[in-house]
């Protein structure tokens, strides 16, 4: 019973310090951000990998689509990603790098700043190391995918061939997991500027309860829509778009919370220490 009470007291102080640094204004910041940055980051990754004009890329990506957006968000960016893979364009990885790299570092800002607000923190980084870090941050991120991609192609096959194919088969989701946790984590680490380095049992904490809330919002959004056909009548054909700032938004959201809940936790450390 002591245990269900602290853990009551805990939620209420999260959404109060939720309420009071307002995540949800930061969140859509982030979202904007995200927003011009993304079908950017999808031509990018294409071309990297070598893939753009192939149907075999849309066909991936669309079904990676379906299993991480809302049905109507994975439905427009999958249009837009059929036009890319549809026509070959030689200057679009240079433009796209540009204008990626211009917005996201934005979204990026955007996101070290809400974390500095969660943690108590002031930036006292110059403007261009915070740019920096965020472009690498991009950057990285977009070479973390382009492997990703390249595991998720290949990985079960090579495993298949090794004879223990039978663990991507049965810990695929745990792994899936594990991997967006352990990013979360590391955002939480090294994004903002700490003075004093918060538990890591703290920065796990939020980044599992984050990963656990992204997904609920995931299948919520996606059961939503798929339900409720009146949203797409009253919009159109702007219901896509629509679907995916909301989703962008609930998953900035989402990861701002469990950024709150872990400057919550690490500070109730601080105290009973």
């Amino acid at each position: 019973m002591r245990g269900v009470l602290e853990i009551w007291h805990l939620a209420k102080r999260v959404v109060r310090r939720t309420l009071v640094h307002k995540l949800a204004d930061e969140a859509a910041k982030i979202a904007y951000f995200s927003f011009l940055s993304l079908f950017p980051l999808i031509l990018i990754l294409l071309a990297l990998a070598g893939i753009l004009g192939g149907e075999a890329a849309f066909e991936w990506v669309m079904a990676q689509l379906v299993q991480v957006m809302p049905g109507e968000a994975a439905d427009y960016m999958g249009r837009f990603v059929q036009d890319v893979t549809g026509v070959s364009r030689p200057d679009v990885l240079g433009l796209s790098l540009v204008f990626l790299l211009i917005s996201a570092s934005n979204a990026m800002v955007a996101m070290i700043g809400g974390l500095n607000v969660i943690f108590g923190i002031t930036e006292g980084r110059p403007w261009w190391r915070r740019n920096l870090l965020a472009v690498v941050t991009t950057l990285g991120g977009a070479l973390f995918l382009l492997l990703g991609v390249s595991w998720m192609l290949g990985g079960p096959e090579l495993l298949g061939r090794l004879g223990v194919g039978w663990i991507w088969t049965r810990l695929q989701r745990l792994l899936v997991f594990t991997l967006l946790a352990g990013i979360l984590w590391l955002a939480y680490r090294f994004l903002p500027n700490h003075q004093r380095v918060p538990r890591p049992v703290a920065l796990m904490a939020g980044a599992i309860v984050a990963t656990m809330l992204w997904a609920g919002v995931t299948q919520g959004l996606g059961f939503y829509f798929a339900s409720f056909k009146r949203f797409a009548s009253l919009y159109g054909v702007v219901t896509g778009i629509l679907v995916l700032l909301i989703w962008l938004q609930l998953t900035a959201l989402t990861i701002l919370f469990g950024a709150e809940l872990a400057a919550t936790i690490d500070a109730r450390s601080e105290t009973v220490g």
